[in-house]
């Protein structure tokens, strides 16, 4: 006569269901995180710029205008070895006496001295990136002067600074500077030659 009641069971509720559904995607969307951050810090290595200020020695430039032309090219071929082991990427800072150096030398007495420090000062500033600028500024102006030289040799290094000196700092920069020099080139009687050699090449 008595009835047995059946215990109904309660829905579970639905918060609780989906509680660990929830947690999975976050735990995925912070390692994503984690792996972007990692990859950009990994981009950013070794980008920094390696300083040649302690090789280049005083004592070194100063080889660069010795009076035995042994010595000087010794000197340039010590700068070219230098240049060649060092990084992409240099540190201009402290540069200014070689890059004053390598100007004296674009009007050496030995024609191929001269064409050696013209392809350095291009190398140099390719190494150096746009902050070339700030330590040769002069440079440009320099060579200007050698664009249009007798031998040929010497003036491709010309040419080969100027396309060097274009993609450190910027075809822009390079066209403007040259404009202003031709400017005064040609409007010294001194110099009208060398404008004319490089119209007639």
């Amino acid at each position: 006569t008595f009835r047995t009641r059946r215990k109904r069971s309660k829905p579970r509720p639905l918060a609780k269901q989906s509680e660990g559904l929830g947690r999975l995607p976050a735990r995925t969307s912070s390692s994503s995180g984690n792996k972007t951050t990692k990859k950009k810090h990994n981009n950013n290595t070794g980008c920094c710029a390696s300083d040649l200020s302690l090789k280049i020695t005083g004592a070194l430039l100063r080889d660069t205008a010795d009076g035995n032309w042994k010595r000087r090219s010794a000197a340039l071929d010590k700068l070219k070895s230098i240049l060649d082991s060092a990084p992409s990427n240099i540190e201009v800072f402290g540069l200014d006496a070689l890059f004053s150096a390598l100007r004296a030398r674009f009007t050496d007495s030995n024609a191929n001295l001269a064409s050696q420090a013209l392809q350095l000062a291009g190398q140099f500033a390719l190494k150096c990136g746009e902050n070339v600028e700030k330590v040769g500024r002069l440079v440009l102006s320099d060579c200007a002067k050698h664009v249009g030289d007798s031998k040929r040799f010497v003036r491709e290094a010309a040419f080969s600074l100027i396309s060097d000196w274009g993609v450190a700092v910027g075809e822009a920069v390079v066209l403007e500077q040259f404009a202003n020099k031709f400017v005064e080139l040609a409007t010294s009687s001194s110099n009208t030659s060398s404008v004319g050699t490089l119209c007639a090449d």
